[in-house]
């Protein structure tokens, strides 16, 4: 995925957020993670909700690195998109 943007000198800055795909292990990982913590997959309601999702997230996201630290580091952005695409799978 590539992202657009103009910096402050108005010209056009392109960051690539495309890394190695997951691996079989670190999907199974990925959704016992979340399988684990439901409140990743309830729709927030509130203010609350959402930042104890996103600490969640963020948690998931930790434990992922730690568990497959020999592979490349993912963050959460990835890791969101990893899921919606398994899920809608």
């Amino acid at each position: 995925m590539l992202v657009t943007a103009l910096n402050n000198n108005n010209t056009m800055a392109t960051r690539d957020f495309k890394g190695t795909p997951l691996s079989y292990a670190q999907r199974l990982y990925l959704v016992k993670q979340i399988r684990d913590h439901p409140v990743v997959y309830t729709k927030p309601s509130n203010y609350t909700s959402v930042l104890k999702q996103k600490a969640v997230w963020e948690m998931i996201t930790k434990n992922c690195n730690v568990c497959f630290s020999t592979a490349e580091l993912k963050n959460t952005h990835q890791l969101k998109r990893t899921w919606e695409y398994l899920k809608n799978k």
